[in-house]
């Protein structure tokens, strides 16, 4: 499987994270998650549900931030991100009711997009780097399953993230 850059780029920036820092997290000198967020990440597993609701909000967001001021601007100020998991689902909770309102007519939670943001793109990334290179570890918050998920699923996702910020 070889997921389009563009598609890693455009998972990471939805993250506040770089492609390069994600890749970065191959060498240990520095977490990119810490302990408690990677212990949840370790035990967060993808399931179509998931992804239907991630994928409605996903494409929801992209729409109307189009023409909505007001939800473009929450989506541009997400310093939250950088603090954690809990910090960014509080910050959706608390900062953002246009975001939050999306998701949940999306049928899902502030968490549960929060934290299949990052499953996705953090398994789309290692996939990718499988690919080219089978031997390199995978860290414990990158749960096997969703490195299968996200290969069975790689056409949908693609779609997905290439539709996204087209004008």
């Amino acid at each position: 499987m070889r997921f389009p850059s563009l598609q890693i780029v455009l998972a990471a920036a939805l993250l506040g994270l770089t492609a390069g820092a994600a890749f970065a997290q191959i060498e240990p000198e520095k977490p990119l998650f810490s302990e408690a967020d990677a212990k949840t990440l370790t035990t967060y597993l993808l399931d179509l549900a998931k992804l239907d609701r991630f994928e409605t909000a996903l494409r929801e967001l992209d729409l109307k931030s189009r023409t909505d001021e007001a939800l473009k601007e929450e989506l541009d100020h997400d310093e939250a991100k950088a603090a954690g998991i809990d910090r960014f689902v509080e910050a959706i909770e608390k900062e953002k009711p246009k975001m939050m309102a999306i998701l949940q007519a999306a049928g899902g939670s502030p968490r549960e997009f929060v934290l299949n943001s990052y499953s996705v793109m953090m398994a789309m990334v290692y996939a990718d780097l499988l690919k080219a290179e089978p031997d390199a570890a995978v860290p414990s918050y990158v749960p096997r399953e969703n490195l299968a998920f996200v290969k069975r699923h790689e056409d949908r996702l693609t779609k997905l993230f290439e539709s996204l910020n087209r004008e």
